[in-house]
């Protein structure tokens, strides 16, 4: 799997946020979440006395963009064609809330693209990114520093 450093995405969370990539706004966001997760590995032994006794293993994230679907919108496309690849090109991506300005920076990979076509119309994507490789957690004191 080969991360594609040039396709560069900036998403900044939160009220009148931002969502950029390769410096080229994309229309039509609606929400934009980010989970952060550890994963816990179970190391009891018969010595714990009956406790069960864990320990941090592996982090990992996923981010979750949700958009009206704009045919023909380049930049909502690159969306499409990293899901499509054979390799499974990744996105280099930072997430920054807007709020506190931290979050996270590195490789992400598209893991689902859902499309849901409402009553009224108008179409809307959930698209998954999950974390490729390791994740730099920024603190900035302001968002428009990366």
């Amino acid at each position: 799997m080969t991360a594609i450093k040039t396709i560069t995405t900036k998403i900044i969370m939160g009220r009148d946020g931002v969502f950029e990539i390769d410096d080229t706004k994309v229309p039509g966001v609606v929400s934009v979440s980010l989970t952060y997760q550890r994963e816990l590995v179970d190391v009891t032994t018969r010595d714990d006395g009956g406790w069960t006794k864990k320990y941090p293993g592996v982090k990992s994230a996923t981010a979750e963009v949700e958009l009206f679907r704009i045919e023909g919108d380049a930049t909502q496309d690159l969306f499409w064609l990293s899901a499509a690849r054979k390799n499974s090109a990744a996105l280099a991506c930072r997430i920054l809330s807007k709020k506190d300005c931290r979050g996270l920076s590195g490789d992400w990979v598209v893991s689902n693209i859902a499309e849901d076509q409402g009553k009224d119309g108008a179409a809307t994507h959930k698209i998954s990114l999950e974390n490729f490789g390791e994740l730099e957690e920024i603190s900035s004191t302001a968002p428009t520093s990366f």
